[in-house]
């Protein structure tokens, strides 16, 4: 069945209008661009990013290295109180990451280029690049005023396919035209014009498509072969789910069978229950505790296993009609 999730990518120009937060501010446009990584979102969901005249907390998103923790306990971004950023990020999978040639200007958009030895460098000066916040340096701070911030409106509505099949080269369809636009969003070009370019994508998967797909996967540390298997679609789609912000009530009720490869809420009631539990999804990132997803993917499928060897029931990671009496 194909399924599609609505995100918000940074694609138009609008003028905004913001006011002038005093103490604590919060990201506006989110999206900065890694040389290595594809598009970085400072405003994911559970990323909680807050900016104050000392620091900037919270944690950034992207698809390569997964979270960017903006405030590690041992170092973290600090601020100046007029916008010099200084300190370094954590990224579990690609380590630390220099903020010291950032700023935030007196309009309170992200200017300058952070970096990495592995992460590679983050700007967020490029064409579509646009960071942005409601704090401002302690020199601009107008107190119950509105200030001008022209930037690329976080506004604009596209679908995101959830991935079902293995596609290899000589696949035709659908799945692969939504592949591509994945690869190409991302930073992993399929063609540079043409077929396959972006805004051009096709439902062959060619030679090309195969050269992207074995970027991502080398990228990722996924096998690189070249093949969109279950390893990288689980990975992918995770990805996609994070981002999606459900109508959700922590204390919904599972109501539903699940398994490996579903998106919906009861999955995400699902890794609360099991990380409130003791059998735990993630320790960090997606599927951690507060970072829970609507996605069923192979941790969640291992944290069912443990659940249902403890409980003397058959341990074959799905939740069906006996499981789900147990986790009432």
């Amino acid at each position: 069945m194909k399924k599609y999730i609505f995100l918000f990518l940074p694609l138009v120009f609008s003028p905004l209008f913001v006011f002038a937060s005093t103490t604590n501010g919060i990201i506006l446009t989110q999206y900065g661009w890694g040389n290595n990584v594809g598009w970085v979102n400072f405003a994911p969901t559970n990323g909680n990013v807050h900016i104050t005249d000392s620091a900037i907390t919270g944690y950034a998103w992207d698809p390569v290295y997964g979270w960017l923790n903006l405030s590690p306990n041992n170092s973290g971004v600090k601020n100046d109180g007029e916008g010099n950023l200084s300190g370094f990020a954590w990224s579990q999978n690609a380590g630390w990451v220099d903020f010291s040639n950032v700023k935030i200007n007196t309009n309170g958009k992200f200017t300058g280029i952070a970096s990495g030895i592995t992460y590679g460098q983050l700007s967020f000066d490029c064409n579509l690049c646009n960071v942005s916040t409601d704090w401002r340096k302690t020199a601009t701070k107008i107190s119950g005023s509105y200030l001008p911030q022209y930037g690329i409106s976080s506004q604009l509505q596209k679908t995101t396919f959830i991935f079902s099949k293995n596609l290899k080269q000589g696949a035709t369809g659908i799945d692969v035209k939504e592949l591509q636009k994945y690869l190409n969003i991302n930073g992993y070009t399929v063609a540079k014009f043409g077929p396959g370019s972006k805004g051009n994508e096709t439902n062959n998967f060619g030679p090309a498509t195969r050269a992207a797909v074995l970027k991502f996967q080398k990228a990722n540390k996924l096998g690189a072969d070249g093949i969109f298997g279950e390893k990288t679609r689980n990975f992918i789609n995770e990805s996609i789910a994070l981002s999606v912000v459900p109508e959700y009530s922590n204390n919904q009720k599972i109501r539903n069978n699940l398994k490996k490869g579903m998106t919906n809420n009861d999955v995400k009631s699902l890794q609360i229950y099991l990380n409130n539990h003791g059998y735990i999804i993630s320790e960090i990132g997606p599927g951690s505790k507060g970072n829970e997803t609507t996605y069923f993917g192979l941790k969640t499928k291992n944290a069912v296993i443990l659940f249902q060897k403890a409980n003397n029931l058959i341990a074959d990671g799905i939740v069906g009609t006996k499981t789900r009496e147990i986790l009432k």
